[in-house]
């Protein structure tokens, strides 16, 4: 017989009435006060693990030598002269223009995911005053922090591309300190001068410097004391000379420090354009970036025709290959004249004054 059937079991005194309930319920939370009060938490709490936190994963870009800042190199306060050299090659550009759109097309460009994905370069310095005292210690120091680095992270391209010092084999025209090169085809020059010869104020256009060169040049009211300005006239038609005798677009000018890319447009091949000027330390955008930019403009888009002697009427489409023209007054050395147009504007401006 079941159990739960017994009438012994069910009687009244066995079952549990409600003020029972009642009775033991402060008995239970002093019995419970009392348990924990016991407890020693500091010996039976759990210990925290050993959790090793996943370190973050930085983007390609943040390694990279797209976005690293190579340090400025030290010139001493020396006594330098300010004169360069002149080139049988130099060329008289006209007109000179700023290339006002250049940084925002640096920082608009989608860069090949290859470029992103280089290492952080470690860069020599060159702060101590004996580092730098003349073109050639420029020259090394743009060599190790620049044109090393980018020749880095375009190695696997094909057909090989790189910065390098020019040759006999490489069949240049003219004398640029560097040259870009794929292969056998010339894509871009570079000519280096030292901060002695050529440095710009803050927020100071070279293209603007140019101009208010040539105007000071030609002016019959020359102060006694301006032959020792610093004048941009002479390396501009130098590193113009160097794009038009080897049918360039694009050239880069620079003094490590600051740097200017230039653009000898396919359309108005007479014409150059200069960027603002590009500090080592700036970041938005970098002078790598900037580098990177004009290598693929270079590379796309290589050539720009032969001048001739005088400027065409209007421009001509840029994919207009009846533009092109021999460059037997180029090799000759004789420099074309500026235009009589460029001329008055500029006898105007002086009796404005």
């Amino acid at each position: 017989m079941d159990d739960y059937n017994n009438p012994s079991e069910m009687s009244p005194q066995n079952i549990l009435q409600p003020s029972d309930l009642r009775a033991s319920v402060p008995i239970m939370n002093s019995k419970l006060n009392d348990d924990i009060s016991a407890t020693d938490f500091t010996q039976t709490s759990v210990q925290p693990r050993n959790i090793v936190e996943p370190k973050r994963k930085k983007r390609a870009t943040d390694a990279g030598v797209l976005l690293a800042i190579p340090p400025p190199i030290y010139y001493p306060d020396l006594k330098k002269s300010t004169i360069t050299t002149k080139s049988s090659t130099a060329r008289t550009p006209d007109p000179v223009r700023s290339w006002t759109s250049f940084v925002e097309k640096v920082e608009s460009h989608e860069f090949d995911k290859t470029l992103k994905q280089g290492k952080k370069p470690d860069f020599r310095q060159y702060d101590d005053v004996d580092d730098i005292s003349n073109e050639e210690d420029v020259r090394q120091a743009l060599s190790v922090n620049m044109f090393e680095n980018l020749n880095n992270i375009t190695v696997s391209r094909q057909p090989r591309e790189k910065f390098k010092r020019i040759s006999t084999e490489d069949n240049v025209k003219g004398e640029p300190d560097f040259i870009y090169k794929q292969r056998d085809k010339l894509l871009l020059a570079v000519e280096v001068k030292t901060f002695w010869v050529l440095n710009l104020k803050v927020c100071e256009s070279l293209a603007e410097k140019y101009e208010d060169d040539i105007e000071r040049k030609y002016s019959r009211t020359i102060p006694p004391n301006s032959g020792k300005e610093i004048s941009v006239v002479d390396i501009l038609r130098q590193v113009f000379g160097y794009l038009v005798v080897n049918n360039l677009q694009y050239g880069v000018l620079s003094t490590y420090n600051q740097s200017w890319f230039l653009r000898r447009p396919k359309y108005e091949p007479r014409a150059l354009e200069i960027s603002p000027t590009i500090d080592v330390r700036s970041r938005h955008p970098t002078l790598f970036q900037c580098y990177a930019f004009v290598q693929h403009l270079a590379r796309v888009d290589t050539n720009s025709p032969s001048p001739g002697p005088t400027p065409p009427s209007s421009p001509p489409p840029s994919d207009d290959d009846s533009f092109e023209s021999s460059d037997n007054n180029i090799d000759s050395g004789s420099d074309y004249e500026e235009s009589l147009n460029s001329k008055q504007k500029r006898k105007r401006r002086s009796k404005g004054r």
